[in-house]
C-alpha cells in the first residue's frame, strides 16, 4: 500500500520543510516533533514522492533519508544541489550508514548537515535552527549591503544637487 504525501494546512509564517524516510516511525515522529514546534511538514516515504512532493511544495529546507527505494537520497541531494533553481536550498541527510566514507558522500552530494541514526530529535531541530540561523545571518549581511549602497548612492545624489 502506497501512501500519499500529506498536504498539510498552510500557514504562510510557518517553515516549510520536506520529510522523507522510508521508515514509518521515524518519520512520524519527527513530522510530530516539527509540527508541535512550529513547522509545516510535507512527508514522503520513499525517493519519488520525495521528489514530487518538492517539486510541488517548494521546501524551505528538507530532511532526507539516504537509504529510500525508488530514489536515495544521495542522488535527491545531488540533483537539487547542482540545480542552479534549488542549490540554496538546506538538506539534512539522516541515514543509518555512519562510516566516513558515507559522510564523504553526504558532502560530495551537497548535503548541509549528515545526521546518523539511532538520534535524538533534539539534534535534528539544533541542526535545522544552526541552518536557519545561518540562512539569517547571510540574509541580514545582503540586506546591510544593499543598505550602504542606497545610503552611498543617496549621498551622492545629495552632493549633486546644486545649491541655491
Amino acid at each position: 500500500m502506497t501512501e500519499n504525501v500529506e498536504i498539510p494546512n498552510e500557514n504562510e509564517d510557518s517553515q516549510r520543510i520536506l520529510l522523507a524516510d522510508d521508515e514509518a516511525s521515524i518519520r512520524r515522529i519527527l513530522e510530530t516533533r516539527l509540527k508541535m514546534a512550529g513547522y509545516e511538514v510535507y512527508t514522503a516515504q520513499d525517493g519519488e514522492e520525495a521528489v514530487n512532493a518538492f517539486n510541488k511544495f517548494n521546501p524551505d529546507l528538507v530532511v532526507l533519508d539516504v537509504m529510500m527505494p525508488k530514489i536515495n537520497g544521495y542522488k535527491i541531494c545531488r540533483l537539487l544541489k547542482f540545480d542552479s533553481r534549488y542549490k540554496d536550498i538546506p538538506i539534512i541527510l539522516v541515514t543509518a550508514r555512519g562510516h566516513e566514507q558515507d559522510k564523504a558522500i553526504g558532502e560530495e552530494t551537497g548535503a548541509d548537515e549528515y545526521i546518523t541514526k539511532p538520534f535524538e530529535f533534539a539534534n535534528v531541530f539544533e541542526k535545522i535552527e544552526a541552518i536557519q540561523k545561518d540562512l539569517l545571518d547571510q540574509g541580514l549581511k545582503e540586506l546591510n549591503g544593499a543598505f550602504e549602497e542606497i545610503k552611498e548612492s543617496t549621498i551622492q545624489e545629495t552632493r549633486e544637487i546644486p545649491k541655491k
